[in-house]
């Protein structure tokens, strides 16, 4: 006789055992609205759960290693695993497109095979929390690109992931303008990285003007702790803060990179922009970035309080 469970609580899980007497890991969304439909306007959304009720696409598009590709998409609004084991059976399981959420529809691609972050090696997921994530593992080139361009009125973005050890000069994303350009310096450039070896600092954000937003450091030589990010910037006020699991690390009245009239490319996993760059790759976790045309301000702790409910970060 089998046996069904349903669950409507905030954790990201439940097992059950059925005529088999195995157990299954079941993966679930919290029983809160969607993160985009309570807060909408977003310009860039790439996640392993749905984020948006009228979203109807894949979450990703993988590869297996003998190069066939399917799409994946969600089952109880997060990503679709059994069919990622069912597909993938003894290889490995590269992503080659994350697909936008927004509604824009512009998504995350790399097409060159060596190139491509990891979401599965048989038998096993990348899990962070208990949850599946996107595995960069800081090869040549290994990141994803947005083939479009998106504009930069007001922004404000939100991210999900998690560095493997410590890295110096790992760009975790980055925008660039439209055309691409080189990884620092260049106009309207905003990369968010971790430190290199010269700043007393975990992560660090470079702008158009070369000018470095330093963040604490644990300590040097240490792996660092950020797993959930969020970046608020008003440019009525020209205030900029940065929160690190629900903690205010940085604030600044000044760092405003962006141009309000400018459109921009994005890397995720990387701070290169052109073929030519291949320095700056991410060695870790990513699970989700959503980037808003507006500012959030006013939001930040309805956006905190979604993504923890579902990731349980802090």
């Amino acid at each position: 006789m089998g046996v069904t469970l349903s669950y409507s609580g905030l954790g990201g899980k439940v097992k059950f055992s059925g005529t088999s007497g195995r157990f299954k890991t079941v993966y679930v969304q919290p029983a809160q609205p969607l993160l985009l439909d309570t807060y909408p306007d977003a310009a860039a959304a790439y996640s392993l759960r749905k984020l948006r009720t009228a979203y109807t696409g894949a979450a990703i598009r993988m590869r297996r290693t003998d190069n066939t590709e399917t799409d994946i998409g969600f089952v109880n609004g997060v990503l679709d695993t059994s069919s990622i084991s069912t597909f993938c059976g003894a290889s490995e399981g590269f992503v080659t497109t994350w697909y936008d959420q927004s509604g824009i529809g512009v998504n995350a691609i790399q097409s060159t095979s060596a190139a491509q972050p990891k979401i599965f090696s048989s038998p096993n997921f990348y899990l962070e929390n208990g949850k599946p994530s996107i595995k960069f593992t800081g090869a040549t080139s290994c990141n994803l690109r947005r083939t479009g361009t998106m504009p930069l009125i007001e922004r404000s973005f939100a991210f999900v992931g998690k560095q493997d050890f410590y890295q110096q000069d790992a760009g975790i994303f980055g925008f660039a303008p439209s055309g691409g350009g080189s990884d620092f310096n260049s106009t309207d450039t905003f990369i968010f990285q971790t430190a290199n070896s010269s700043v007393p600092a975990d992560y660090y954000v470079v702008g158009s003007t070369g000018a470095s937003y330093f963040l604490p450091q644990n300590g040097a030589g240490t792996t660092a702790v950020l797993q959930y990010g969020l970046y608020l910037e008003n440019k009525t006020t020209s205030v900029g803060e940065f929160y690190r699991n629900n903690v205010l690390i940085a604030q600044d009245s000044s760092f405003t990179q962006f141009d309000a009239s400018n459109t921009q490319s994005l890397v995720l996993g990387g701070r290169q922009f052109n073929s030519s760059l291949l320095t700056g790759l991410f060695a870790g976790l990513f699970q989700e970035f959503v980037y808003w045309s507006v500012s959030n301000t006013a939001n930040r702790l309805g956006i905190q309080n979604n993504i923890n409910s579902f990731y349980s970060i802090y």
